[in-house]
């Protein structure tokens, strides 16, 4: 267990065609959060409706099961890819065959489903180590992720954001 508070959370968007398997991260998300913050950015059921997500709100990480319809996501990874900055990539499937060439995507991990607390925190921990959380767009402005202190708030400030409300 990780006993430092002041970890930021990482922007996380879930990608899988079936909705158990989505609520299932979701909830495994939230019996990690006092080790591994988190902060769902977005649902979404195949690679086309995650690249729409992601243009109304960034994710440093996306989760995604490899077989779907419309766009696949091995598809979405290579999409991914090219965005600046790209996110990481945890691929969860029930399929084995597919890691080679996820690895080649530069995928974070390979979970295979059914997706273990355990091995989910040890992927989160890793993707935090290789993309570190960015910036939230708040109030107009760009923004630290809570959790990341600034000058003024190691000064005594509560908060480190200057918007109104946006710490509460």
């Amino acid at each position: 267990m990780n006993d430092d508070v002041s970890l930021p959370a990482l922007a996380v968007l879930v990608v899988d065609d079936e909705a158990p398997a989505r609520e299932r991260l979701r909830d495994l998300l939230g019996d990690l959060a006092d080790r591994q913050p988190t902060r769902i950015v977005g649902m979404a059921a195949n690679g086309v409706e995650a690249l729409a997500l992601l243009e109304a709100e960034p994710a440093d990480l996306v989760i995604t099961d490899i077989r779907m319809p419309v766009m696949d996501g091995v598809e979405l990874a290579r999409h991914l890819g090219r965005l600046d900055p790209a996110p990481a990539v945890i691929f969860s499937t029930a399929y084995d065959e597919y890691a080679v060439r996820a690895f080649e995507l530069a995928a974070v991990d390979y979970l295979l489903k059914p997706v273990r607390a355990a091995r989910l925190a040890d992927a989160l921990a890793k993707a935090r180590r290789l993309r570190p959380p960015r910036p939230m767009r708040c109030c107009g402005g760009w923004h630290r992720p809570p959790g990341v202190i600034s000058a003024s708030a190691s000064a005594g400030a509560s908060c480190w954001c200057p918007c109104p409300g946006c710490c509460s």
